[in-house]
């Protein structure tokens, strides 16, 4: 008796996965569509495409602007000026590297959102309370090192709260946020800097 030979398997048509330059495409594709994330009443993350995105700026009520990019972008001075005048847009020369100084700049850019986020806000209310109010939008290139670098740390001044305990927070409220290692020393730096002159407005 013969015994029949096994049929050969079907070939099954497996997508190749992404290369990493394909991988590191879509990334980008993502972080550049306009967007713009509460972090607390008041202070909100966002990207370059956000920043001149009418219908995103008026939808959270965005009066401040604090601009970390390396260019001028020519739609400040037509569209975003619709909403955001130019005495309330604060730009500051700056790149994703690791050479960028950040501490040189903190502390004025602390006391510029200082002016659009509100008072009366306690901390240890801020964890669960994800409420959005007219505030100030801190925006880099895709805002994920720089303005987040920055929100961490004026949360870490006005509040008077650790490096670490700032940086969850932050991510907790937008999961793309990865400040540079160069960006994390410097914040480092600025953390104890606070511990010794305090917090700016404290628990208010």
């Amino acid at each position: 008796m013969t015994i029949p030979a096994p049929k050969p398997k079907k070939r099954e048509n497996h997508p190749e996965p992404p290369s990493r330059d394909q991988e590191r495409q879509r990334i980008v594709q993502i972080y550049t569509r306009p967007h713009i994330t509460p972090i607390i009443p008041g202070l909100y993350l966002g990207n370059l495409t956000a920043s001149h995105n009418l219908r995103l700026l008026r939808a959270h009520n965005i009066t401040a602007i604090v601009s970390l990019t390396m260019n001028a972008c020519e739609e400040w001075d037509t569209t975003t000026r619709e909403v955001v005048p130019k005495d309330r847009h604060k730009w500051i020369q700056c790149e994703d590297s690791f050479t960028q100084d950040l501490l040189g700049f903190l502390g004025e850019v602390c006391d510029f959102i200082d002016l659009a986020v509100p008072g009366g806000l306690v901390w240890r209310d801020l964890v669960h309370r994800n409420e959005s109010r007219p505030g100030v939008l801190v925006h880099c290139t895709l805002g994920v090192s720089r303005s987040s670098s920055v929100v961490i740390a004026y949360l870490m001044r006005r509040f008077g709260i650790g490096l670490d305990e700032a940086w969850r927070f932050v991510k907790s409220r937008r999961r793309g946020v990865r400040p540079n290692w160069h960006f994390r020393r410097q914040l480092e730096i600025w953390g104890m800097e606070v511990a010794v002159f305090g917090s700016s407005r404290g628990s208010l």
